[in-house]
């Protein structure tokens, strides 16, 4: 009976003491996850103001571009936009942030997301109108189809997408030397203008001739003539037609 009750202690004591450890265990398990989720909070940026009234956003960066600038005002706001991206910061391609939205922006119906990329020395500006502050999720994607920008997210299992209906990307270079070429090129209704006029060669075209009928049998009809009755008429005794001789001889008498 005693050596029934030792081993029924023993095996208590054996319990126990596993019970301890596995309860040790736990916290240490608990300590870990929130440690790496403090670490990847740290990792990402910071897109505006954090506060209590704020909504979060945590975007991710999948345009396959390095994000430079990021704006979030009311369309057709005429004040200078803010970025959102503090200390000259850039934005990595696959890299999250973490996007507020103020409390006042969250009842404007018609934000628009502005963000501008840099690849090497060209920059180039993409917006997404009618910005989804009310149905976005607390996790979405920044991406680019084509040149369009579009915010992408998932809901109950399905993809939702807001697009911009802009297809044409914002205007956008600091490469000089295609500054320079466009500044050459000429209007082409100016060059039109400037050419040399043509020259069309004129034709000449013989008129058709027409040979008279002589042989028609009429008789000729001479002019009519209108004779001075003053002068001296061949015939009449007062003209004579002299030689050039006797018209000497005369003068020599």
């Amino acid at each position: 009976m005693k050596k029934s009750v030792s081993l029924f202690m023993s095996a208590l004591m054996a319990a126990s003491v596993f019970a301890g450890c596995s309860s040790a265990a736990k916290p240490e398990q608990t300590s870990t996850s929130n440690t790496s989720t403090t670490q990847n909070a740290s990792a990402r940026l910071v897109l505006g103001e954090e506060s209590d009234q704020a909504k979060k956003v945590i975007l991710t960066n999948k345009t396959g571009k390095t994000i430079i600038s990021v704006s979030l005002q009311p369309s057709g706001d005429q004040q200078d936009p803010v970025n959102l991206l503090k200390n000259e910061r850039t934005w990595m391609d696959s890299r999250q942030a973490d996007l507020y939205i103020a409390n006042k922006d969250q009842a404007v119906d018609n934000l628009e997301l502005v963000i501008r990329t840099k690849d090497g020395q060209d920059e180039q500006e993409y917006r997404l109108e009618n910005f989804p502050v009310h149905t976005i999720a607390q996790k979405a994607d920044l991406i680019l189809n084509g040149d369009i920008l579009e915010v992408t997210w998932d809901e109950g299992g399905q993809t939702q997408a807001s697009t911009s209906q802009s297809t044409q990307p914002a205007e956008t270079t600091t490469n000089t030397d295609s500054a320079g070429s466009d500044t050459e090129e000429q209007d082409p209704s100016i060059q039109d203008s400037e050419q040399e006029p043509i020259y069309i060669e004129p034709v000449y075209v013989e008129p058709d001739y027409v040979e008279p009928d002589v042989d028609n049998g009429t008789d000729a009809v001479e002019p009519d003539v209108e004779i001075d009755p003053d002068l001296p008429v061949e015939g009449d005794g007062e003209y004579e037609q002299g030689t050039p001789d006797d018209a000497y001889q005369e003068g020599m008498e």
